[in-house]
């Protein structure tokens, strides 16, 4: 059995199609908050906004009270490196 240290999708003659239910995207942004004071809809707001425009699919999920989790499925990671920090710049301005 061969072990890869990393899926390099673009590089290999795969079909990464329904992969790990990725709905034909190769990648896969997880974000979670764990009692920070973000407002879910304010969250979603943003989300909606920011993603506009892109080829991917985000959702949403609240788990327990003060809770939140972000899903982004995309095609490569460039888009999910940025949304990391965009999130994060999110996060500062609800807690500043």
């Amino acid at each position: 059995m061969l072990i890869k240290d990393s899926l390099t999708p673009q590089e290999e003659d795969a079909d990464y199609e329904g992969f790990m239910q990725y709905e034909g995207h190769t990648h896969l942004g997880n974000y979670v908050f764990c009692h920070f004071p973000v407002s879910e809809e304010g969250l979603r707001d943003y989300l909606r906004a920011k993603l506009a425009g892109y080829d991917c699919q985000a959702g949403l999920t609240r788990f327990r009270e003060g809770n939140l989790c972000v899903k982004i499925l995309a095609n490569g990671s460039e888009l999910l490196v940025t949304m990391q920090e965009s999130i994060k710049g999110f996060q500062r301005q609800q807690i500043g």
